[in-house]
């Protein structure tokens, strides 16, 4: 587990290079974001309980529609997680809402929810989240939109984003 949580960080910060190339900007634009000893990350085995398709069961089970807090998460697939066949070997790539802020809207973070396996059919995942330095500004990019056009968001530290999107979540 540890290798892939390795492996996760290093792509993501990867990743995040690549993005910053495609806006038109220093490959190191994000680095501010991901480094640092008190950058917020972190890496979870995932076992979803077998349901029996029951609507109750369904509500204490599943993890409804939601978009990850973070910049960046990396997520390794069993086999039967999605209703298409996964690629083996491949990885599920998920931009947060804070590439959402940040690029007001260009990129958005995917609405996307956890369904519990039917009976029999037992599953694992594993992911790879990468939120960032709790004290960095989050300030949207001025080529993610036009000159008239005001951002979408205010300026935040992502200690403070992640804070309001767990408030909004869970309380």
């Amino acid at each position: 587990m540890s290798r892939f949580y390795d492996q996760g960080m290093a792509l993501g910060k990867e990743l995040l290079g690549i993005l910053a190339l495609g806006l038109e900007l220093p490959k190191d634009h994000f680095d501010g974001l991901i480094n640092g000893e008190d950058v917020i990350k972190t890496c979870r085995a995932h076992r979803y309980f077998l349901g029996t398709n029951e609507p109750t069961d369904r509500e204490t089970k599943d993890i409804g529609a939601h978009t990850d807090f973070g910049a960046i998460t990396v997520l390794l697939q069993d086999d039967a997680w999605l209703p298409v066949s996964p690629v083996k070997d491949a990885l599920v790539v998920n931009l947060g809402d804070i590439m959402a802020r940040y690029t007001n809207d260009k990129y958005l973070s995917n609405l996307h929810r956890v369904v519990s396996p039917p009976r029999g059919q037992p599953r694992h995942s594993a992911a790879v989240f990468l939120v960032g330095n709790p004290e960095y500004v989050i300030e949207g990019l001025p080529s993610c939109r036009k000159v008239e056009e005001k951002p979408r968001y205010e300026p935040i530290k992502v200690g403070d984003h992640l804070i309001e999107r767990v408030s909004e979540t869970y309380y």
